[in-house]
């Protein structure tokens, strides 16, 4: 008897057991590319034929006609079961496998892979242009753009990007470190511990905490500063001749954190005819690299997306920073999804609050002139992210999104 006959016979003996078929919508592959979506509501004792009945009347499938997936299942055991998927619902799965039909409950599944069936495939390695089935993209994200998740690096896994480099130390630590920071001097690490791990394939929670240090920290966070000064009226065509009036400037800026801003004129002057402030001239002595610290959470929801089309990913977290140069205590608040488009493509979209972050068409849209006449409006401070991060094979990585650094590229091995 061929694997295929075995198959089908089991198949057939499921059916007339009623363990597969039960009163609710169902999705049938056939092998000719058609799917088909109905509820059996009857079976051919004799041949296994299904009637089943669509929102276009009845239909009947043999169980030839059926595709039958090939997969191989990764347990949180560690152990890997391959065979061909028999059936699957929302509590067990159901495989034949050459250890015979094994039924395995899905609090126990870690990972299933949708394979080709191709003989010497391996078993849970599948990196795209494969079957449009697939359980979670090629790795579950330590971080949305810059963000941390409730994600780690697996154990022994490394990773080295244009930027930082990071290591999976055990099974729930990871530590990373911005390299790029190291020729200024800044020794640096962040490790992440994930505290909380629970869940099965479908629905996957996870909770981290960390922290970032850096000895030499160049400030890449910035602070609005505000203030109302007195200008007085001069002639256009005699700016020594005063005329008298006065009115209310301001000035603004948005200033990396620790700046000290000198206003070296104590009077300020304005045309009578333009309104241009004529002496504006501000004085901006950065703060020099001093040590920086930060503590972050973050908590990750994983869920299985319909007709095992990979998961859609909710991340929550916060992150409090503070330098030595200055008092603030800066706060992060974000909320990102990741969804798998394809088992190599994952697309990312993030939202955050941070009054501390400046947006890089900041200085193109108000130049240099930081002195004006009209009251400046500070800028909102909720903040967009939107990008992807597409593996072109085992090891490579290349993403892009809308907040700087724009490009993403990574190695991990």
């Amino acid at each position: 008897m061929s694997a295929l006959n075995r198959i089908t016979t089991v198949l057939i003996c499921l059916l007339f057991a009623g363990q597969v078929w039960s009163q609710e919508t169902k999705t049938f592959e056939l092998k000719t590319g058609e799917k088909i979506k109905g509820t059996v509501v009857g079976t051919d004792e004799e041949t296994g034929i299904l009637t089943v009945e669509t929102t276009y009347g009845l239909v009947t499938i043999s169980p030839e006609t059926l595709v039958v997936d090939s997969v191989a299942v990764l347990l949180k055991s560690g152990e890997i079961l391959r065979g061909s998927l028999l059936h699957q619902n929302s509590e067990r799965m159901i495989i034949q496998s050459k250890l015979g039909v094994l039924t395995l409950s899905r609090q126990e599944i870690e990972r299933v892979d949708y394979l080709n069936v191709t003989p010497n495939q391996p078993a849970v390695k599948q990196l795209g242009g494969g079957s449009e089935k697939f359980s979670f993209a090629n790795e579950r994200q330590i971080d949305v753009f810059y963000d941390p998740t409730g994600n780690v690096l697996g154990q022994n896994v490394v990773y080295v990007s244009g930027l930082s480099w990071g290591i999976g130390a055990t099974e729930n630590l990871q530590i990373t470190s911005r390299w790029a920071d190291y020729i200024q001097g800044d020794f640096n690490f962040r490790p992440k511990i994930q505290i909380h791990k629970s869940g099965n394939v479908d629905l996957e929670r996870s909770l981290a905490i960390g922290f970032d240090m850096h000895a030499r920290w160049d400030s890449r966070r910035y602070k609005w500063h505000e203030y109302q000064l007195t200008a007085r009226e001069v002639s256009t065509y005699n700016p020594t001749v005063t005329t008298g009036n006065t009115k209310t400037v301001y000035y603004y800026d948005f200033a990396p954190i620790g700046t000290d801003i000198i206003l070296p004129n104590p009077i300020y002057y304005y045309s009578n005819q333009s309104g241009d402030i004529i002496n504006d001239e501000v004085t901006h002595l950065k703060a020099s690299r001093t040590r920086y610290y930060e503590v972050f959470a973050a908590y990750t929801l994983s869920k299985m997306r319909s007709e095992m089309k990979g998961h859609t990913a909710h991340t929550i977290g916060v992150s409090i920073g503070k330098s030595e140069t200055a008092p603030d205590l800066m706060p992060r608040v974000y909320y990102a999804v990741g969804l798998d488009v394809r088992p190599n493509l994952i697309v990312n979209f993030e939202v955050f609050w941070d009054e501390y972050y400046r947006e890089s068409w900041w200085d193109q849209e108000y130049g240099e002139k930081r002195i004006t006449i009209k009251e400046p409006e500070k800028p909102f401070p909720l903040h967009f992210d939107l990008g992807f991060i597409l593996a072109t094979d085992d090891n490579f990585r290349v993403g892009l999104h809308y907040q700087p650094l724009w490009l993403a590229i990574y190695l991990k091995y």
